[in-house]
This record gives C-alpha cells, structure tokens and sequence, in this order.
C-alpha cells in the first residue's frame, strides 16, 4: 500500500496497488461443433450453443446467423432452420422450434435408454461371451448414465429399473466377477438397490483400472524380451 501526499489539502491518500498477472499461454479457439440432426448429439450441441444465445451483448441477428452456421449443411436441423426468414424476429422462433424437434426430454430419455438396450442385445447376441476390452463398453455405460442424468433421470432414484440394465451389459465372465466381489454383497441386508447399482459401477471402474495395469506389464514385458 502506497501514500500519495495532497498539496493542496496536506493528507495522505492510501493508494492500493493490484497486480495483474499477465497469461503467459494463448488457449485455443473454442469451436462448436455442428449439429447434425441425430437426437443423441444434442445435448453437447446444446450445451455449448446455449453460451451464443444468451448472450446479452449480442444483437438477435447475429445470434441466427452463428445458429445457422452451426448447422450441419444437408441436414434436417439446417432445413428447418432456413425455412425462417434471417431476421431479428424469427431468432427466438427459430431456437423454440429447434429444441421442440431436437431437445424433448421424453424423447431424448428414451433415446439413451435405447442404447443401454442396444449394448444388451450385442451382448445377449454373443452369448455373454465377448472377451473384448471392458474399457470401451463401460465408458459407453457411463456415458449414457450421464446423459440420462443431463434428462432428470437420477441414478440413485431410479436404481430399480437402471440397475438390471447396466449388469445385462455384462459379460458373463465379468458377471461372475462381480458376483464373486465383497461389493456384490456388500449391502445384501439392506436389499437397496441404489448401493448396488453404485457398488457395481465402482466395481467395473476398479475392473477397468486393472485391465489398464495387466495391459501395462504385459506391454513392459514384451519390450524388455525384445531388447
């Protein structure tokens, strides 16, 4: 803090000095991806688009004009989006519209519902015998979990229907894995179907860590055997 003498009056003024610390990186360029029509690409659409319209600072106009941009050319989102004239008006009519095709909640719901079905039938379709990684169909687990989370759905609330879901996913060597594991009977007494549906997922996300570390010393081994 520094003292700034007064000639005229003879006081001092306490005068605050802050620091400004300079950005000594450039972040890159935010680009928005564009929006192809497809229901399941909208929430991450949506979730970076929604920054642009509502934005204060920008006039209507140019908020329809970045909206259009943002749209896949040849698609049926761009076509509903040039059957508005490019006003100022027809801006917030035309996001209204967008998100009554694209953004239903009901509709979006039963979208991702439908791929945990989908990655049920592939494995009732391999009998439960696909030995592949687990990494890639757990992260499609999580993944939908989460947009189903985006959609109101709670993992925790609705555990019941959720839970026979995601371990009809499963492999059947990963079920008995599960089956055998302290976590599988973990709140056995209490019969609660949300620590299980928690207590599962924390059991793949373990299984996937020790699929990395086998993968890891397997790969460490083979190179020192070729040195």
């Amino acid at each position: 803090m520094d003292e700034k003498l007064d000639k005229n009056t003879g006081r001092t003024d306490s005068i605050g000095r802050v620091s400004v610390k300079e950005k000594r990186y450039k972040l890159p360029k935010i680009e928005i991806k564009s929006f192809d029509g497809e229901l399941i690409n909208w929430l991450s659409f949506w979730a970076q688009f929604r920054k642009i319209h509502e934005d204060e600072s920008l006039e209507e106009c140019d908020k329809f004009h970045y909206l259009l941009q943002s749209m896949l050319p040849g698609t049926r989102a761009m076509e509903l989006m040039e059957s508005y004239p490019l006003t100022s008006d027809n801006c917030q009519k035309a996001v209204s519209d967008l998100k009554d095709r694209f953004g239903k909640k009901e509709l979006l719901t039963e979208i991702y519902v439908r791929e945990l079905l989908e990655l049920i039938m592939s494995n009732v379709q391999s009998h439960g015998k696909d030995r592949l990684s687990l990494s890639k169909p757990f992260d499609k687990i999580k993944s939908h979990l989460r947009s189903l989370e985006s959609m109101g759905i709670d993992q925790e609330k609705n555990a019941a229907w959720l839970y026979p879901m995601v371990e009809s996913c499963l492999s059947t060597d990963i079920l008995r894995a599960w089956q055998r594991s302290p976590q599988f009977n973990k709140d056995d007494k209490e019969k609660e179907t949300q620590s299980r549906l928690s207590n599962l997922l924390e059991f793949l996300r373990k299984e996937v860590e020790n699929e990395e570390r086998v993968k890891l010393v397997r790969t460490n081994a083979l190179n020192t055997s070729l040195k």
